[in-house]
């Protein structure tokens, strides 16, 4: 039987299908008060497998009091938070998941995308110190249409894909200045980055 440590409030999911393995033993241990190295240490000894988030660091100190782990999975693309050095001097794989959050990563830019072009945040100020430049038409709470509108994208790598699939289904015109724009999806794209910014001036 092998035991595997969840961490860091991840999704019921991630216990669920380990535990559709009649060999594998899930323990979801979401206490932050064994998020540090010093508490982990004392728990972690008996588990062949932990699946992490942000919350939890695995030191070299709770890699020495795990005598039977042959895994650390990282829910995200960040490992910065394990000693990826120490774990493979010991034979530990060490796994993550960079494709976990591209599309909520993905999501929270256009959002911000959105809301610099119809200039939520400067409507936001303005309501919180009771102005009346939106009320009274101020220009410079004029903001753009966001249909059909020139959009450029720094790179096209998971993300950068994903920002761009979804205006190009509006009708706007994207540019990136990524190599990967000949290849793949990308390869519809209408212009440069350089050519979009052009034309937008």
């Amino acid at each position: 039987m092998f035991k595997v440590m969840i961490r860091d409030n991840m999704s019921p999911v991630a216990k669920d299908r380990l535990e559709a393995f009649d060999s594998i033993e899930v323990v979801v241990d979401n206490n932050k008060e064994t998020n540090s190295p010093e508490a982990l240490a004392g728990i972690i000894k008996d588990f062949h497998a932990i699946a992490i988030r942000s919350g939890t660091r695995i030191t070299d100190h709770v890699l020495a009091n795990a005598p039977n782990l042959k895994v650390i999975g990282r829910a995200g693309a960040g490992v910065d938070n394990i000693d990826v050095e120490a774990a493979t001097k010991r034979g530990i794989v060490v796994m993550n998941a960079p494709g976990g959050n591209t599309v909520t990563t993905a999501e929270h830019a256009i959002s911000l995308m959105l809301s610099l072009a119809r200039n939520i945040p400067q409507g936001t100020a303005s309501l919180r110190v009771i102005s009346r430049s939106m009320a009274s038409g101020n220009a410079a709470m004029a903001s753009a249409r966001l249909l059909a509108i020139s959009r450029a994208c720094n790179g096209s790598g998971p993300c950068g894909v994903r920002i761009w699939v979804w205006p190009k289904k509006r009708g706007d015109r994207l540019g990136s200045s990524s190599p990967a724009a000949v290849t793949g999806t990308i390869r519809r794209m209408d212009a440069t980055l350089r050519s979009v910014i052009a034309s937008s001036r």
